[in-house]
């Protein structure tokens, strides 16, 4: 009987190790998302408006809250209460305050300037979606189930296009039990945030779940595409892809994984099974060595012997 080289899951599982998860992806399916993925801010510019503005509630907002996305959080709300100081009662200020204080962690009070925002009658059905989906989902994350539905729900039904919005209702009606509604609000987050490779991997993440492989493939396909240098993404397509037999397309994708991750044993091992897959075996004994000088002992070795028998037959 042919011996068959133990699976990159089972070599890895073996090891006591779990493949690595994309970077900013939650571990688990549930958990609301914080907020709808942007653009990194451009830090200087906006500096540079605020300082032409210092009596623009706005400019000061929206560059206080990149002071908090960059880590400069004490600065950054500073400057955010600034802003709500020279517009006290201007709904996208405080909605800007609400992602402040969100990013700073201080859930509490993120959700209760996020309501004052959505309740404002100054707010139009946007800036209302936008900070219903801020409070929905912190709501979600301290517990209070009812009020995050109603939030959520309120949110998608001000702005259908809101991406987030629409994802975390369907991942939270998936968690609450809900699958097919959570799967159509999940779709339309995909349809409405074409270009948010949060929102793909999440997806991705609800198909593995439930055991649609080719499903996951397709959204682990599209995150991969918005983030080709990220080697996670690379490296959990590649395992899906292996599994499936679809050997040629896993060893492209591992092997930008071991380009992007040279120093991950996992991925090298991952990379060196699919060249056996392949019958590249002088490849596949070098990536089998790297795994072994990284770290891998046992599941590298046994990698190696089984490229040494089947080169023997």
């Amino acid at each position: 009987m042919r011996h068959r080289a133990p699976s990159a899951l089972a070599l890895t599982l073996a090891l006591g190790l779990a493949p690595a998860a994309p970077a900013q992806e939650p571990a688990a399916i549930g958990g609301a998302v914080p907020g709808a993925a942007e653009t990194r801010p451009d830090l200087a510019k906006l500096e540079a408006e605020a300082k032409a503005r210092p009596g623009d509630a706005a400019a000061q907002g929206h560059y206080g809250l990149a002071l908090v996305r960059t880590g400069k959080v004490d600065e950054g709300l500073a400057a955010l209460v600034r802003a709500s100081g020279l517009a006290p009662d201007d709904p996208t200020v405080l909605l800007l305050y609400a992602k402040g204080l969100t990013a700073a962690k201080r859930d509490a009070e993120a959700a209760d300037v996020a309501l004052r925002a959505a309740r404002s009658p100054l707010a139009p059905p946007r800036v209302k979606a936008e900070a219903y989906f801020t409070a929905g989902s912190i709501r979600w994350r301290q517990g209070s189930s009812q009020e995050a539905e109603e939030y959520l729900r309120e949110a998608v039904r001000l702005d259908p296009s809101n991406g987030g919005a629409q994802l975390n209702l369907g991942l939270f009606l998936y968690s609450k039990g809900n699958i097919p509604e959570g799967l159509v609000n999940m779709q339309q987050a995909a349809e409405k945030s074409p270009d948010n490779a949060q929102v793909q991997m999440r997806l991705a993440r609800v198909m593995e779940a439930m055991g649609q492989t080719l499903r996951a493939i397709e959204y682990w396909t599209r995150a991969m595409e918005l983030r080709p240098g990220d080697g996670d993404i690379r490296f959990i397509l590649g395992n899906h892809l292996y599994a499936v037999g679809r050997y040629e397309e896993a060893a492209a994708q591992l092997k930008r994984a071991v380009e992007i991750r040279d120093s991950d044993a996992n991925a090298h091992l991952a990379y060196g099974e699919t060249l056996l897959r392949l019958k590249r075996y002088g490849e596949a004994m070098a990536q089998a060595e790297a795994a072994k000088r990284l770290g891998v002992g046992a599941p590298a070795d046994s990698l190696i012997e089984v490229i040494r028998f089947e080169q023997s037959q």
